[in-house]
């Protein structure tokens, strides 16, 4: 992974969601995966440039295909499909070290409480993850909705079945991070050191420019 400065990410994440309310067009918004897409590529993150491609490309077929016949599906997959490029670049951030975001964020000058805040949020969802493919393998391995059928024919008991204990998991989870991050010290009263080199250089300088100027471009030309 080819890394840039967490603050350059911010930047363009402000940058992507002010145009994103902008942009009125289909076009727009196609050009602004493919820009992030480009993005995902420069920092080395192939595989998830590729993932999320291939979802917008699904979503908008699905939408197209869902258009003259369930509108409310057609405008839930829209607004979807529309999220992906923030989507893109909160990834950016996400996938980062929490430490460099941290001392990024203290450079900012942020008051502490929205920096753990933003930490604690960034570790709580990869975990969410983990705890959700072991609550599907959980039911798998008890012989409950062991194909995608089951959940087709019984909704309401898959959503009751799955949801109530990741409800559980999630305030066990909080506590956990909670906890952990009063062990590293996030409440004490000096900032934190880091042992990671975070500086803004060129290449975020670069970054910026040229994302400022390409999605201007989509704007102002599509």
């Amino acid at each position: 992974m080819r890394k840039l400065d967490n603050r350059t990410y911010i930047i363009l994440l402000a940058v992507s969601t002010v145009f994103w309310f902008l942009f009125y067009k289909n076009n727009q918004i196609h050009l602004s995966v493919v820009l992030n897409a480009l993005l995902l590529i420069y920092i080395r993150e192939y595989k998830k440039a590729i993932k999320f491609a291939i979802t917008y490309i699904m979503m908008i077929l699905l939408a197209c295909l869902f258009a003259g016949k369930i509108a409310l599906m057609y405008i839930v997959l829209n607004m979807l499909a529309r999220s992906i490029p923030i989507i893109m670049v909160v990834t950016c951030i996400v996938s980062g070290n929490s430490s460099e975001l941290m001392s990024s964020l203290q450079k900012l000058k942020i008051p502490k409480p929205i920096i753990v805040m933003i930490c604690i949020m960034i570790r709580f969802f990869p975990v969410l993850s983990k705890e959700s493919v072991a609550i599907r393998n959980g039911m798998k391995a008890r012989g409950i909705f062991s194909g995608w059928q089951d959940y087709v024919k019984h909704p309401f008991l898959a959503y009751e079945c799955f949801i109530i204990p990741l409800i559980i998991r999630c305030i066990k989870l909080s506590d956990e991070l909670g906890a952990t991050a009063e062990l590293r010290g996030l409440n004490a009263d000096k900032n934190r050191t880091c042992i990671y080199d975070v500086r803004f250089g060129l290449k975020d300088v670069f970054a910026v420019i040229v994302y400022g100027t390409v999605i201007g471009l989509i704007y102002f030309g599509a």
